[in-house]
């Protein structure tokens, strides 16, 4: 039975980190200009690099850097854009990177300064054996936690003797009862705060029935069910034509309708299938300029919107009259996006890089990310809020 139980928790424990690196990857690629847009906007209001780094105590004890984005100016104040990243809580973003390399977690302890979890006793001193997390059901109760701390007399005493007391018996509570059910609870009731969507009591999560977080649970397999359906069908699609040694149409139609757009600004232009590789080339006055292959296409982004938009719908036409819109974007912005590419090999090419690797793919990417968050605000039922603030 001992041997069943270890080996069940190592299961879960290795579930729980290729859900980590899943969720940080996808959250990278999207969150991305978002990123890179709080960081331009802080650096240029603190005057500074806009990056911050500290050591913060992780699983077992041990240190490590910590990446946020910066929130005070260098006289110590902080700053306007810094109060506006702290409140929806942009500035943790950075932390994706924490995950992903795996001294963090989604869902885990809020990492602290050295001199609180490092020095705490027993009981509270397995709560070291959990790494750090993004969220957790302590962070979702003090997510006002500045507020908080702002109105005493004495803030850092007000800290040691009641804040983190609570945190330590929260984030216990959350060690004794860890799991992927658990964590869903949390990461749900996370997602409602940040977007501002009500949702049911988040105190005792550990003791809330699953059935009451089924709406997660069933989006989280919709999505993953609609979306590898995709994929599948779609490798599939990509090896009927690439087993044959030519490329896929829709690939092919991309660069034909960049190069039409060229020529309807009466610029030369034209396209042709490369004879060794699945590729097609775009020729702007007779000098090739880009070749577009399947990983151009925008394909894989699609499929991600498509799976997300289906699993939250609200309904058979309202969701694909927005799939369909959605797609049609996507499609139109990556048409421009190569378009303009070729324009941009032809007369900068010094820029090339940048406007390939980080240009278009922060316009692509932002523009998909407010499709998604716009999708969550119309097309999620939203409880009602009785009179006296009840969640119905």
């Amino acid at each position: 039975m001992f041997i069943f139980f270890y080996f069940a928790n190592k299961l879960v424990h290795f579930i729980k980190r290729i859900f980590d690196i899943i969720f940080s990857i996808i959250g990278l690629i999207f969150l991305c200009p978002i990123i890179l847009g709080c960081w331009l906007l802080s650096a240029w209001d603190t005057r500074s690099s806009g990056l911050f780094f500290q050591q913060r105590v992780g699983q077992f004890g041990r240190l490590f850097t910590i990446y946020k984005l910066r929130t005070i100016c260098t006289d110590g104040h902080i700053s306007e854009t810094g109060k506006w990243l702290r409140t929806y809580k942009l500035d943790e973003l950075p932390q994706l990177l924490n995950v992903l390399i795996g001294n963090m977690s989604i869902v885990g302890p809020r990492p602290d300064v050295v001199g609180y979890y490092d020095r705490a006793v027993a009981p509270f001193d397995k709560i070291s054996l959990l790494k750090p997390g993004l969220t957790s059901e302590a962070a979702l109760k003090y997510r006002n936690e500045e507020e908080l701390l702002a109105r005493q007399e004495d803030p850092l005493r007000y800290n040691d003797e009641v804040l983190f007391p609570d945190k330590l018996k929260l984030n216990l509570d959350y060690y004794q009862h860890q799991s992927l059910a658990l964590d869903c609870k949390i990461i749900y009731h996370t997602a409602c705060s940040l977007l501002k969507i009500p949702s049911k009591d988040t105190s005792n999560l550990t003791k809330q029935p699953m059935h009451q977080y089924r709406p997660i649970i069933w989006f989280v397999v919709r999505f993953f069910t609609v979306y590898f359906i995709f994929v599948f069908a779609y490798n599939q699609y990509l090896a009927h034509h690439h087993d044959a040694g030519r490329q896929d149409p829709f690939s092919h139609s991309v660069a034909a309708t960049s190069a039409g757009i060229a020529r309807w600004l009466n610029i030369e232009a034209s396209v042709h299938d490369d004879p060794k590789q699945p590729w097609t080339w775009i020729s702007i006055a007779g000098n090739p300029m880009a070749y577009v292959n399947e990983g151009c296409n925008a394909i894989s982004v699609m499929l991600i919107f498509v799976a997300f938009i289906a699993a939250f719908s609200r309904g058979w036409w309202r969701t694909l009259g927005y799939i369909s819109a959605g797609v049609l974007l996507i499609h139109t912005m990556n048409v421009a996006r190569i378009f303009l590419l070729c324009l941009i090999f032809w007369h900068y090419p010094a820029w090339s890089k940048n406007a390939h690797d980080y240009l278009f793919p922060l316009v692509v990417y932002g523009t998909v990310f407010l499709l998604l968050v716009a999708w969550v605000k119309i097309g999620v039922k939203q409880p009602k809020i009785k009179p006296d603030g009840v969640v119905a």
